[in-house]
């Protein structure tokens, strides 16, 4: 995992990592979506977290045999979570993801989503 404050572009040459599986960016990257991350064939984790991308995430990042892309999102899949989901959840009106899947949640979501 890449976590500073590196900024700027995502370099081309990352496309040279044959054998990279985990690519997790935590950074203040700009620019459009990184291509590059569609040319690692080996890629299993996307993580490109906290960067500033502009413009659409490409189809083909969907068509890849990932076992989980992280893009700014709300995912909080599998954590044994045992609760209801709080009111104040439907707050967040950027959220474009909220992933809470595999968990013990109880509760209606349909108050928590009217603002969406």
């Amino acid at each position: 995992m890449i976590s500073n404050r590196f900024c700027g572009t995502i370099p081309k040459k990352f496309k040279n990592l044959k054998i990279l599986f985990e690519l997790d960016i935590n950074n203040r990257f700009v620019g459009i979506f990184p291509h590059v991350v569609l040319k690692l064939p080996k890629l299993k984790f996307s993580g490109l977290w906290f960067n500033e991308f502009e413009g659409n995430v490409p189809k083909e990042l969907f068509d890849k045999d990932l076992d989980a892309i992280f893009i700014n999102e709300i995912i909080m899949m599998n954590n044994g979570l045992r609760s209801c989901v709080r009111d104040e959840i439907g707050l967040l009106s950027n959220v474009t993801v909220f992933d809470v899947s595999f968990n013990e949640l109880m509760g209606s979501l349909q108050r928590v989503f009217l603002g969406w």
